[in-house]
């Protein structure tokens, strides 16, 4: 059993990097489609993979046909 019970999971890379003034920007990957979306503030990464999974969500009837 996955963690979301007999949903499938999803996966994400995040990748981060922080500047000498203590900045942090990054990538965060979703791992199934490579889909990539850059971030400049660290409270963007929450938005950035619910994005990512409402894309999927819209996508699901069309890859079921």
């Amino acid at each position: 059993m996955t963690p979301g019970g007999d949903r499938p999971q999803a996966v994400f890379i995040v990748r981060l990097a922080r500047d000498a003034a203590g900045k942090v920007t990054g990538v965060v990957e979703r791992v199934r489609n490579g889909q990539k979306e850059r971030f400049t503030a660290l409270e963007e990464v929450g938005a950035i993979v619910q994005q990512m999974l409402a894309d999927d969500e819209a996508e699901a009837p069309a890859r079921q046909v």
